[in-house]
C-alpha cells in the first residue's frame, strides 16, 4: 500500500492502554504539525489536553464537531508543507 498524507487524527479521549491525551502527546512528539482532535462524553477537560488542537465533548454534537475540525485545519493550515506518518514536514 501507499503511503498517505494525513490532515488531522480524531480520536476518543477515554480508550484501553492510554488516554487521548497521552495519543496526543505521543503525535505530537512525533509529528508535530499533524493535527489532533480529542473527543470526550465526560464534559470535564483534563489535564494535559492542550496537547492536542481542540478537545471537544460529545454533548456538543456532530454539527459542532464538524465545525471544529473545518476551524483546526483551516487555522492551522500550512499548504506548503506535508506532514504525518509517510514522512516528517517536507
Amino acid at each position: 500500500m501507499g503511503s498517505r498524507k494525513v490532515d488531522l487524527v480524531l480520536s476518543d479521549h477515554l480508550m484501553p492502554g492510554m488516554s487521548g491525551v497521552e495519543l496526543a502527546q505521543q503525535i505530537k512528539a512525533r509529528y508535530p504539525k499533524l493535527h489532533v482532535v480529542l473527543l470526550s462524553g465526560v464534559n470535564e477537560i483534563p489535564a494535559g489536553a492542550d496537547s492536542a488542537d481542540a478537545f471537544l465533548t460529545k454533548v456538543e454534537g456532530p454539527d459542532n464537531l464538524c465545525k471544529e475540525i473545518a476551524a483546526v485545519l483551516t487555522t492551522f493550515a500550512a499548504p506548503e508543507e506535508s506532514t504525518g506518518p509517510s514522512g516528517e514536514s517536507h
